[in-house]
């Protein structure tokens, strides 16, 4: 929000207070009222806490819980349904997540000349050559997109060894159902919910660029700069599912892998890491289009 407040409307950015500091405008003005209103709030919010928590009952919260339906949904009787059922609040968090995240890009592209020409730092982000700064910025917020799109859908993934954990496995293998089976159909939503939050991005991203430059980028070209990354988030997600099986507990170096990846991707122009680091992670791989 302050992202986007701060490229198009003062109000906007008033609304959130991680932008307040930066009205004190330090080494420039210097004013103190931000930083105290900063503050002010904090201590409000503080105090009016602990009033709730004091008066709140114990193990209860201040709205009543809603009845929950008697029958299951006829969806939610099938072992696939039933974790679909599970995820879905999360598929719902990571879908606005990254449409927010493509929005805000979106939003700079119509300025995209006062960011870059005057910032050799940032300038090192882009990959260069005769493409224009548009389709050079895409090529990298591409790669952002794609690697938040693999982290929701791992979560997905590896919520298979934390229900192990939990012990809530047993009535469903009890049955039915193989582990086999209980590992594809997790792998199965991860993938379709990859699939899903990176189109997401992409569509807040066209969605950003639509209202910012006299001549946007096509949808198609963003579809197809997208479409290329979904073989390496495959990828990520068969290496999560490699790593669950010989051990559940294996699967926080999945995560590791893929922050590795996002900072070799991200940052190695800047960094001037050799080339043979791209090589390290499925990412790598592609093909930045349309420069590309």
């Amino acid at each position: 929000v302050r992202g986007i407040g701060d490229v198009s409307s003062d109000v906007i950015a008033w609304l959130v207070p991680f932008n307040w500091p930066l009205r004190s405008q330090v080494y420039v003005h210097n004013y103190q009222w931000p930083l105290f209103l900063t503050l002010f709030l904090g201590l409000i919010l503080i105090g009016f806490s602990i009033y709730l928590n004091a008066i709140r009952d114990l193990e209860a919260g201040f709205f009543k819980s809603k009845k929950g339906n008697q029958d299951a949904k006829a969806y939610m009787k099938r072992p696939f349904g039933f974790l679909v059922k599970l995820n879905k609040t999360s598929l719902f968090a990571w879908l606005a997540t990254s449409y927010l995240l493509g929005v805000s890009y979106g939003s700079v592209f119509g300025d995209l000349d006062t960011y870059f020409e005057n910032n050799e730092l940032i300038g090192d982000l882009l990959p260069g050559g005769s493409a224009s700064l548009a389709l050079q910025f895409m090529s990298v917020i591409m790669i952002v997109i794609a690697i938040l799109s693999t982290v929701g859908p791992m979560m997905m993934l590896n919520r298979l060894a934390s229900e192990e954990k939990k012990n809530h496995l047993e009535h469903l293998m009890s049955r039915s159902i193989s582990r086999v089976r209980l590992l594809i159909y997790y792998g199965v939503i991860s993938l379709i919910s990859a699939v899903l939050i990176l189109y997401a991005g992409v569509l807040g991203l066209y969605s950003g660029i639509i209202s910012t430059m006299a001549d946007p980028i096509r949808f198609s070209d963003l579809f197809e700069a997208s479409l290329v990354y979904l073989p390496a988030i495959l990828m990520m997600l068969s290496l999560s599912m490699v790593l669950l099986s010989i051990n559940p507990r294996l699967t926080s170096t999945g995560y590791i892998y893929l922050g590795v990846s996002f900072m070799i991707m991200y940052f190695g122009q800047i960094l001037s890491l050799p080339d043979i680091f791209n090589y390290l992670t499925p990412f790598g791989y592609v093909a930045k289009l349309p420069i590309e």
